[in-house]
């Protein structure tokens, strides 16, 4: 068995996915299964919000980095710890 992952949103996804599509419908030897983009697609509440404090991490060592914001020393942050 092989598992190919494709973007459906790409025009060569949808083409290969439109090929294999014909392919199944006239060969018994290939199933495409859905199921496995759907899973992937949808997030639970808690890795959105994992995903939301991770974009703010990156957004504020970006500011950090360009000098418009002041960092936390590391002593400072160990001690608070």
């Amino acid at each position: 068995m092989t598992i190919i992952t494709l973007n459906k949103k790409t025009k060569a996804g949808k083409t290969l996915y439109d090929f294999a599509q014909n392919l199944a419908i006239k060969n018994k030897g290939i199933v495409i299964d859905d199921t496995i983009t759907k899973k992937q697609d949808t997030l639970t509440k808690k890795q959105l919000q994992w995903v939301n404090g991770l974009k703010k991490s990156i957004d504020e060592a970006k500011e950090v980095a360009a000098g418009t914001m002041k960092g936390q020393s590391l002593q400072s942050f160990l001690d608070e710890l």
